[in-house]
């Protein structure tokens, strides 16, 4: 990105500098496009394995396939301005983020749909219980195919098992 280490360095001085300038033009900015938070949110959802919700979008397949064109035109179609708290709602919960698949819905709406996922993972705010039962259940699976395979040499070792 930068040409040399001068140059980075004068970047780094630049921003430290300005600091202030740099919050209040990014306020500004989130001020006129209220629906970019919507939009980089759930775009760390399906791209960022580093994200605690990677799990529950990323990690299932979920993509993020929509524009911020898109994610602007779905704020004003769903008048999400006049919304409380507004979030971004796929409507099929198997469905990618894409525009035929989106909708803006205040939170508290949102929080109450019914989802695939079962009860117990619903509760898992950040994907720890999910993983360890899924780890959990991977050695198990493991433990009963290394008995399996033990008691199926036992038994053709045994006599008249021929």
């Amino acid at each position: 990105m930068y040409k040399n280490e001068k140059s980075k360095q004068y970047h780094a001085d630049y921003r430290e500098r300005n600091k202030e300038i740099i919050k209040q033009k990014n306020r500004k900015y989130q001020e006129e496009n209220p629906w970019i938070n919507s939009f980089h949110n759930a775009k760390q959802r399906c791209n960022n394995p580093n994200n605690p919700n990677y799990l529950d979008y990323g990690k299932r397949g979920i993509l993020f396939l929509l524009t911020k064109e898109e994610i602007k035109f779905l704020w004003f179609r769903d008048k999400a301005y006049k919304m409380n708290f507004p979030t971004i709602d796929r409507k099929d919960n198997d469905g990618n983020y894409e525009l035929s698949n989106c909708q803006f819905l205040e939170n508290n709406i949102n929080s109450q749909k019914d989802r695939i996922i079962p009860k117990l993972y619903q509760y898992s705010r950040n994907g720890n219980l999910r993983q360890k039962l899924q780890e959990n259940y991977i050695f198990n699976n493991q433990i009963l195919a290394k008995i399996y395979i033990v008691l199926s040499l036992l038994l053709v070792d045994l006599p008249g098992n021929k």
